[in-house]
């Protein structure tokens, strides 16, 4: 799950580094083709700014701390949380800065954040975490300047996980009006290759005597009529988290009569990642990108 997730993140941040520092004009949400570069052209009018490290444990723990990324010369820009896979082993906020400096040219402030991992943290630690880190952005948001009022959570595999926890379990603190799932896992089967021994690292090596703690960690377990629309994006190849887990969560999620579209990418891989590397994955990542702008602009900028 690490190194394919990483390779496509690393494609997104090479056609970034000419562009951190500077303003690439904005360029309307029209035609898009294929590309392996799919970040240049997407750069909206806005330069950013990113604060590092910010601790929103209190503890000064380097695993509990987040990067905001603000548009410079927006009036309280409306929030994304952007949550990091890794197995839930390893990865750390660096891998949002792609996604976050992307939705930042465009008006979004971006929330990139870290949580413990395991096998050293259990499960439900991570969510614990990234919850925090939400009630965190939300007190401080007027000292930040942004609008965290409504809020979208977004992830990319084991990311994708915890973003759709975060817009599933239902809580007064703050208000998840949108999930963007990238590949992330929505439930948890032995039968699927490697999945024995991350069992044993997220819960344990006793995790078979547990059965309500793995329960918990199900995705499934947790819709209802009350949740916010999702956008997953899956790829149709993926082997480390198969399509099935998406193909549920949408099964389900229309089941309670909430708003979802799901992307099956084409000649992709976990990380989407094109299996035939002579071809373009279908979508584009051009062309998802541009739906993930376009989800962020409904559920945050509309009245």
């Amino acid at each position: 799950m690490k190194k394919v997730s990483l390779l496509v993140l690393i494609i997104l941040m090479i056609s970034m580094v000419a562009m951190s520092f500077t303003s690439a004009k904005s360029k309307p949400l029209g035609k898009v083709g294929r590309s392996r570069n799919p970040v240049r052209w997407m750069m909206g009018e806005h330069k950013i700014k990113v604060l590092k490290d910010l601790d929103y444990s209190g503890e000064n723990d380097r695993y509990r701390m987040l990067d905001l990324y603000l548009p410079i010369g927006v009036e309280s820009p409306p929030l994304v949380v952007f949550i990091h896979g890794g197995a839930f082993v390893s990865g750390d906020k660096n891998r949002g800065k792609p996604y976050c400096s992307l939705f930042a040219s465009w008006g979004f402030a971006c929330a990139s954040v870290n949580y413990r991992l395991s096998p050293r943290y259990k499960w439900p630690t991570h969510i614990e975490d990234v919850k925090q880190s939400v009630r965190w952005l939300v007190k401080n948001s007027k000292k930040y300047g942004i609008d965290a009022s409504k809020i979208v959570a977004m992830g990319t595999s084991a990311g994708g996980h915890l973003a759709s926890m975060l817009g599933l379990m239902n809580t007064d603190e703050y208000k998840i009006v949108g999930v963007i799932d990238m590949f992330g896992p929505t439930y948890m089967d032995e039968s699927e290759d490697g999945k024995t021994r991350l069992m044993m690292k997220l819960f344990g090596v006793d995790y078979k005597k547990n059965k309500e703690l793995v329960e918990s960690f199900v995705v499934l377990n947790y819709v209802d009529e009350n949740d916010p629309p999702f956008l997953i994006v899956h790829g149709e190849k993926d082997e480390v988290v198969p399509l099935k887990h998406s193909l549920l969560l949408e099964e389900k999620l229309k089941k309670f009569g909430v708003d979802v579209k799901l992307v099956v990418v084409k000649n992709a891989g976990h990380g989407l990642v094109p299996v035939d590397r002579e071809k373009d994955v279908e979508p584009s990542l051009k062309e998802i990108l541009k739906m993930e702008i376009e989800f962020l602009r409904r559920r945050l900028c509309s009245k």
